[in-house]
């Protein structure tokens, strides 16, 4: 039971640590247009993230079980398709309608 709750709190740790990756990855993006060095903010945003995730990552793995980081791998890769959807909605909300039909739309 205690090693239950164990896999379920890697598997949490692994959802916020996707949704930081990610969304520090849509925030950077964002925010390229109105930067005056976008490589540099794409550069140090990169580092940033990967930094905190490994590093994430990395206090699973001293729990000595590969079960967990395999846990963690699931909540990670779980909460980079929960944000691409949720994200993808935002966006098309906020461009123009011409924008945001899909190719069947356009094609009839």
């Amino acid at each position: 039971m205690n090693e239950l709750i164990l896999y379920g709190g890697t598997f949490i740790a692994g959802l916020l640590l996707g949704m930081l990756f990610f969304g520090g990855l849509w925030l950077t993006l964002n925010g390229l247009e109105r930067s005056r060095h976008p490589a540099l903010r794409l550069l140090t945003s990169l580092l940033l993230r990967v930094t905190l995730v490994l590093s994430g990552f990395y206090a699973i793995a001293q729990l000595d079980a590969w079960q967990h980081l395999l846990m963690a791998l699931a909540g990670f890769i779980t909460s980079r398709w929960w944000m691409t959807r949720r994200l993808r909605t935002i966006s098309h909300k906020s461009l123009p309608a011409h924008l945001t039909h899909s190719k069947k739309e356009t094609m009839t």
